[in-house]
């Protein structure tokens, strides 16, 4: 697990929630947005993935702003 790592100046964690499934979290700072969360069944690399393409995504709908 991952415990406040951070991907494109954004904070993240990965959280096991059993055999199969995986949490995930991001934490743009406060004044930039809300927390991103998602879940996955899978594999670590499978979570850690799709972490990293919601900041992406992310990160492209906020540039502009």
């Amino acid at each position: 697990m991952d415990k406040f790592k951070g991907y494109r100046g954004i904070e993240y964690d990965i959280h096991h929630r059993d055999e199969t499934r995986w949490e995930w979290f991001a934490y743009p700072k406060k004044e930039e947005g809300p927390r991103l969360n998602g879940g996955v069944s899978g594999t670590y690399e499978m979570a850690l993935n799709a972490c990293m393409a919601a900041i992406d995504g992310w990160l492209a709908q906020n540039s502009n702003s």
